[in-house]
């Protein structure tokens, strides 16, 4: 019998001895580097909390939950997914219950991908859902308590709705999650390179709606509001901790690139200094890269490819995109394992059909999924040659969350070039 390799299988078997490997790599940075575990699989806790009520969990207080009813660096519809959970720790008088409440939707929140993907695979449910479990994409929001992980069922409705060609799925999945999250409205590249005007439209509009209401209704003057809300999110495109290590977007990938080839050319300044001066246009000139990969892709029929790419761009894009938006390759494993557009088998988006040689874009996109999913835990001060002269960072990084934009960067330049291949052969 001959056993056939398909990205769905790859992505079982990468994901497990990544898991396998960041278990032993943890236990040996804990007990040899002095690395704190969970510090490398999310980031430093932080002691105490900024509200006088804010209850957490040990000495741990899920600061993103606390902030996130007050803080600036959401629009008022976003923080109005908070407002349930206040009113539960109001009626209680125990704010411990209502972040209780909160990691718990979180957790199922995270889990739903999986879940749906197993969804006629008993047998893989659970052993999946521990991977998943220990997964830093899981751990990352809950760590923090962030919103983010809100936002994973619906982009994985969002996806089902773009490989479908449902309209209302794509729609409810879009608004959902660019309420919740802002920088996920980038999602409307999706519909716009696969020409699908009606969820474009509707998408656009209802979102539009719901953030001016969000600030017209909201407590002061609202177009004080918006500015407020405008330059605080560009400013944090702009800072120094553009550069910290929890930084995963491609402004952090584009630095690191420019510092490392300056230092091995002996012109690290000069690179540096240029790469600041230009960083946005330099993160523009990568997205309109990948939004061109993704209408040739769209001209092909290739959706599976768009739809990732857009779930990539959406994460990571914008100059200041944490560690914990990883969550995004979660939906994207559900993807691998299973093809919304097929029968319920054994069988993913980049599955080819039977006897088809595995394709070097899908390798990469399996390599990068369990690569954002399994942090591999290294100590900043052992791996100084990495963070250079950035000397205000000192917390935790990891091996993964260092590649993982690069990683997808090159999945999906890989894919471009695949379809220029396959193009020639053509012709």
């Amino acid at each position: 019998m001959k056993f056939r390799i398909t990205p769905s299988r790859l992505f079982l078997a990468l994901s497990g001895a990544l898991a396998a490997v960041s278990v032993v790599g943890s236990w040996i940075g804990n007990h040899y580097l002095n690395v704190p575990v969970s510090e490398a699989l999310s980031a430093n806790a932080v002691e105490g909390c900024n509200r006088a009520t804010a209850e957490g969990i040990g000495h741990h207080c899920f600061l993103d939950y606390y902030d996130g009813a007050i803080t600036n660096v959401y629009p008022p519809v976003a923080r109005w997914v908070f407002q349930p959970f206040l009113v539960l720790e109001r009626i209680s008088g125990s704010a411990q219950l209502g972040l209780y409440v909160w990691l718990t939707i979180c957790s199922i929140a995270l889990l739903t991908p999986v879940w749906w993907a197993t969804r006629y695979e008993f047998k893989l449910r659970w052993p999946l859902i521990v991977l998943t479990v220990s997964s830093s994409a899981f751990a990352g929001p809950l760590d923090r308590g962030n919103s983010v992980a809100l936002t994973v069922p619906l982009l994985l409705l969002f996806s089902i709705g773009v490989l479908r060609n449902m309209s209302c799925a794509t729609t409810v999945g879009f608004v959902g999650a660019a309420i919740v999250k802002p920088q996920f409205a980038l999602l409307l590249l999706v519909p716009l390179v696969l020409r699908r005007w009606k969820p474009l439209g509707l998408s656009a509009l209802l979102l539009v709606v719901a953030q001016v209401l969000g600030f017209v209704v909201g407590k002061g003057d609202s177009i004080s509001q918006m500015r407020q809300f405008l330059e605080v999110n560009l400013s944090r495109s702009t800072e120094a901790m553009v550069y910290d290590t929890s930084n995963i977007s491609f402004s952090q990938t584009i630095h690191e690139v420019f510092r490392l080839s300056g230092r091995f050319l002996g012109v690290e300044s000069r690179l540096t200094d240029f790469e600041q001066q230009y960083r946005f246009e330099l993160s523009l000139v990568v997205l309109v890269a990948i939004v061109v990969s993704m209408a040739i892709h769209a001209r092909r029929g290739n959706i599976a490819l768009v739809t990732i790419s857009g779930l990539l761009i959406s994460s990571t894009w914008v100059g200041m995109s944490y560690y914990y938006y990883q969550s995004f390759a979660v939906v994207v494993a559900a993807l691998l394992l299973r093809d919304p557009r097929k029968p319920a088998t054994r069988c993913g988006v980049m599955d080819e059909r039977p006897g088809a040689p595995l394709r070097l874009s899908a390798l990469l996109i399996v390599v990068a999924t369990s690569n954002s999913m399994f942090n591999l835990p290294i100590d900043a001060s052992v791996f100084g040659w990495y963070l250079g002269d950035s000397a205000s960072v000192s917390e935790v990084t990891s091996v993964s969350r260092t590649l993982t934009t690069p990683l997808w960067l090159l999945a999906t330049g890989v894919s471009m070039f695949g379809w220029r291949r396959r193009s020639a052969a053509v012709a």
